[in-house]
């Protein structure tokens, strides 16, 4: 039998209520990372909660790295923000198992939507479950929720009804737990692949002495030596103490990496924009007046800086706009409507590099950092209704992209 029975979920956290449709994502969480978290966040605009499930054991891999106690412990960081997110633990680890423990916990009566990649849906399929026809059969109790990774899906015929595509930015679902894991291990970058919630977590549980992770060396001391070395010149005082510009970088080098990936949707361009601003930051002349608040200072330099990539780069198609992720999330939205929404998303990615310096720094500021129209008057100094105002013109300009590309497409 593909379904043995068993102690069934253990939670960790449950969200309130009874949902009509759950979102089911099973994975290894070795450790949680952003494109978890945007499959989880994609998965809500199709159902009424999402359960995160890590399985006390894998049908496919060892459990190492990181311990259960770890993963738990960091998929509740992760995921607290959000009341629709539940944590559990499943006894059994390949679908059909977790599939009935969710059933035993939900009832008979609601809709599962068991969510994964595509190479993940093409193990699934091709699994081996002892019993002819198995899987086909199986698919009457769950329906699967496929994201593209490195491709889409093509189910096969006889399950094609039971299977929907979810529609993520490409460079999000290419990431992966075993790369944070990599880049951990050569000392570059990783911090921006996982949720900032969990950061300290992940440091600490995979053993990273903490600071900077740059190609240079494995502390921030040696990723400063690196752009010291490029301007061949040592770094300008900060506040009277040399040391300053290091510990700015042991402090802020992160939230930089983030800010500038959510706006290009790509590592290597992170890492560029990560470069740039401290480069900057080197070339400072020492009697430039105060940076003030460094982490605001730092996080503006950050988007101008991804802006300034994108607009070198017009017709760039990586810079994410989340926007459109709901509607693209729905399992029912039609191939074709699919295909239009990905064009127009295209043509957005491609209007936003040509608005002015300071409208495309408070479109994304708004629009890709989350922050309200009060909170960019104060980093600005703007007043609210000059950010309210500049809102509208970036929409104004947006929608003339919008209109031309949907008269061209009728």
């Amino acid at each position: 039998m593909y379904y043995k029975g068993s102690v069934g979920l253990e939670f960790f956290r449950r969200a309130e209520g009874r949902p009509q449709t759950l979102g089911v994502l099973p994975a290894t969480f070795n450790p949680p990372t952003v494109a978890h978290l945007a499959l989880a966040r994609a998965t809500l605009g199709a159902t009424d909660e999402v359960l995160l499930v890590l399985p006390r054991e894998f049908p496919h891999k060892p459990y190492d790295g990181a311990t259960f106690d770890q993963r738990v412990e960091m998929l509740l960081a992760a995921t607290r923000a959000d009341p629709r997110f539940s944590v559990a633990a499943s006894s059994g680890g390949l679908f059909p198992e977790i599939a009935e423990e969710c059933r035993e916990a939900y009832g008979e009566g609601v809709r599962l939507l068991l969510v994964c990649g595509r190479d993940a849906a093409e193990r699934i399929v091709g699994w081996d479950y002892g019993e002819p026809d198995a899987f086909r059969r199986m698919m009457a109790r769950f329906e699967l929720l496929v994201a593209p990774r490195a491709g889409h899906y093509q189910p096969p015929g006889e399950i094609r009804d039971r299977v929907h595509l979810l529609e993520l930015i490409e460079e999000i679902s290419l990431i992966s737990a075993t790369e944070v894991r990599e880049r951990f291990g050569r000392g570059e970058p990783w911090e921006h692949l996982v949720p900032p919630e969990i950061v300290p977590l992940v440091r600490t549980i995979y053993g990273q002495p903490g600071g900077c992770n740059n190609r240079a060396g494995d502390l921030s001391y040696e990723c400063m030596e690196s752009l010291q070395a490029v301007m061949n010149q040592p770094p300008p005082p900060f506040a009277g103490q040399p040391a300053d510009l290091e510990q700015i970088f042991r402090e802020h080098h992160a939230g930089v990496l983030r800010a500038a990936y959510r706006i290009t949707g790509n590592s290597s361009d992170a890492e560029d924009v990560l470069q740039t601003v401290f480069m900057r930051l080197v070339k400072r002349a020492p009697d430039a007046p105060p940076m003030g608040n460094v982490t605001a200072y730092l996080h503006r330099s950050a988007v101008n800086a991804a802006l300034d990539l994108v607009r070198d780069r017009r017709e760039a198609r990586r810079v994410p706009l989340e926007t459109e992720e709901p509607r693209l999330a729905s399992p029912d939205v039609p191939a074709d409507s699919r295909q239009q929404a990905r064009e127009l998303r295209d043509c957005i990615r491609r209007a936003i590099g040509r608005l002015a310096p300071r409208t495309g720094e408070v479109f994304a500021l708004h629009y890709f950092e989350g922050h309200s129209n009060s909170e960019i008057a104060e980093m600005l100094d703007l007043s609210p209704g000059g950010v309210g105002v500049t809102l509208h013109r970036a929409r104004t300009q947006l929608q003339g992209e919008i209109s031309r590309f949907l008269g061209e497409k009728s």
